[in-house]
């Protein structure tokens, strides 16, 4: 252990020296914590200290299935001896690319038909609007190209995909803005003004906002369909219902950001089952691959899908990526991106979870009831965390809680246990992971 510590400090001299990481300040790597290895939900730094991994498992939503899953590993060496990289650009493919795009798009809503493969969740959703207005250039209507958001939304922080995200923290030093990005009102019960259904409301004005801009000019509109960044705020069940016959009205593409709530984050393959909506399009990342790969995507639907293979050579598809359909990207036992097998499916150990915090926070999630008997040992257990924020999951909570927070300056909430390792500071809202 004593010659560990001199190591780990070496390192992380080199680190400031060299690595410059995202959200970066010297300030805040002043002490940075070097991981060297992860079993399950825990995580051990180059000088031997173990760590809850509240980080990659609630405050970047991705290590849906736990830490050290070798099966995993052996998948990954086994496609890189048989083939490391081919191209998926028009003309060529591979077999790993082909089999998940199948596999993804039978597990999704049952208006898909395609998928579109990236490496990450900004990539998927600056590829999303791609597709949106390329659909609408394909119908005769190049003048649909404005992309609605929400308040408190987050999408990335790419060029367009920042212009989605209404995070000012996010977009203060890169500005100015892509044009035609417009934020609405969310869906947000806790701050909703007046005594109305937030739903309805937030519903209304995404299509007041249509109305104003006129829809002639709105590509589409773009949700997660649980924010996540902005304070984990969980729509009133009358929003996508009503958001999904208002873009129908007006003839607006829906865009589901599923990049935190797909793959059994909800208890749900994928969260707008919840509502009984399908979206349009649909862009994934994260749980796809459980943070094992860098793999995102974006699913199409089928009219999309046919505009695409309908098109002249003139007006062809000309969206591109080095890394898109890399064979890396093989499912494995049923799982997409190569997860693990025996968990997969809604009733799998990740949506278990995700069913079991919702009904603890009040919210009815259809599905098996989760069984507190089954396994929660090792991998398992990652899923097993609750995420709290400043505005909580439950309105009626909230009112009674809400004292008991800090105030929005960074100060970490006087009722969280010490065994905590991660508290996430966005704004108004703070999102902290604790063991169950």
């Amino acid at each position: 252990m004593d010659d560990v510590a001199p190591a780990a400090t070496t390192l992380l001299d080199a680190d400031k020296r060299h690595l410059i990481h995202p959200l970066h300040h010297p300030k805040d790597h002043a002490q940075a914590k070097i991981f060297a290895s992860g079993s399950g939900a825990m995580l051990r730094t180059q000088d031997g200290k173990e760590y809850i991994d509240g980080l990659s498992v609630s405050a970047l939503w991705n290590v849906n299935i736990g830490h050290g899953r070798k099966e995993l590993a052996r998948a990954a060496a086994a496609q890189m001896e048989k083939l490391a990289y081919a191209s998926a650009y028009a003309g060529f493919s591979n077999e790993p690319a082909i089999r998940l795009a199948e596999r993804i798009v039978g597990l999704a809503y049952s208006n898909m038909a395609g998928a579109y493969f990236t490496t990450g969740g900004a990539e998927s959703n600056e590829s999303a609007f791609k597709f949106a207005r390329y659909y609408w250039k394909r119908m005769g209507k190049p003048d649909k190209v404005k992309i609605i958001s929400r308040s408190y939304g987050y999408h990335g922080v790419t060029m367009a995909a920042m212009s989605a995200t209404s995070l000012p923290g996010y977009q203060k030093m890169f500005g100015p803005m892509v044009p035609n990005f417009h934020q609405v009102v969310p869906p947000y019960p806790y701050r909703w003004p007046g005594n109305g259904d937030a739903g309805i409301g937030a519903a209304d004005a995404v299509e007041e906002s249509i109305l104003a801009h006129g829809a002639d000019t709105v590509a589409a509109i773009i949700c997660e369909p649980v924010m996540g960044a902005g304070g984990v705020i969980v729509p009133p069940p009358t929003y996508f219902p009503g958001l999904r016959e208002i873009c129908d009205r007006h003839g607006v593409l829906l865009i589901a950001d599923e990049v935190i709530t797909g793959f059994g984050r909800t208890g749900k393959w994928f969260a707008l089952t919840h509502w009984g909506v399908e979206p349009d399009l649909m862009s994934f990342a994260k749980g796809v691959t459980s943070g094992y790969l860098p793999l995102g995507g974006v699913l199409v639907s089928k009219r999309i899908h046919a505009a695409i293979e309908d098109a002249p050579m003139d007006e062809k598809f000309m969206h591109a990526a080095t890394y898109s359909g890399h064979p890396q990207t093989r499912p494995r036992d049923g799982r997409a991106g190569g997860g693990g097998g025996r968990e997969a499916g809604p009733d799998h150990a990740p949506a278990r979870r995700g069913r079991r915090a919702a009904a603890e926070r009040g919210y009815a999630v259809p599905g098996p009831a989760a069984d507190d008997a089954g396994g929660h040992s090792g991998p398992d257990r990652a899923n097993r965390w609750r995420i709290r924020r400043r505005g909580g999951l439950n309105p009626r909570q909230d009112a009674q809680s809400d004292s008991s927070w800090g105030s929005a300056n960074g100060r970490t909430p006087r009722d969280v246990s010490p065994r905590t390792r991660r508290c996430l500071s966005l704004g108004t809202a703070f999102l902290v992971s604790t063991p169950p």
